[in-house]
């Protein structure tokens, strides 16, 4: 693509954006993080993807929260916002966006929220399961055999392990 025609497409999604449409806000946003990577196109992006979440789109919420964790990782500032990534996985979570789910499933477990619950986190594993992320799979075969969020299920730990080792999860190869 030439200059004219990325600067006509960034034209029209910016438009677009802003008139409140999701995709484009997403579309603006993944032009800007595959430029060349650089503190400002990242923040804008973070920032379009933020809006495009705000708007319906999962993608949307899953591309911010992972773009928001990195930027924490790779800044000078110690204190996380677990909470602004919890609420992006939340809705990107409600929006069905089974890799989102993952993700929330997985601040819960690492005990950065302060309101860390294993029984919640069991239960976004088995929603990203059911919509699909056979990581997820394994993860909730991982609960139900150590009783963690749930009761100890050994039968459905080998299914959850099953599910994930049949779709080429390495997860749960030692099932």
């Amino acid at each position: 693509m030439d200059r004219t025609q990325k600067s006509l497409k960034i034209s029209l999604y910016k438009k677009s954006c802003e008139l409140d449409f999701a995709k484009a806000c997403f579309s603006l946003a993944s032009m800007f993080i595959g430029e060349k990577h650089n503190s400002t196109s990242f923040k804008k992006s973070i920032s379009l993807f933020t809006k495009g979440c705000q708007l319906g789109s999962a993608d949307s919420c899953l591309y911010a929260g992972m773009l928001r964790q990195v930027d924490e990782q790779n800044s000078q500032n110690t204190e996380k916002n677990t909470e602004q990534l919890r609420l992006l996985y939340k809705k990107g979570c409600d929006y069905n966006s089974a890799a989102s789910c993952t993700r929330l499933a997985l601040l819960y477990d690492t005990k950065e929220l302060t309101m860390s619950d294993e029984q919640l986190s069991f239960k976004y594993k088995k929603q990203a399961c059911k919509l699909g992320d056979t990581f997820a799979c394994g993860l909730l075969g991982e609960a139900y055999e150590k009783a963690i969020g749930t009761q100890k299920d050994l039968e459905s730990a080998l299914i959850y392990y099953f599910i994930s080792r049949r779709n080429n999860n390495g997860f749960a190869c030692k099932a």
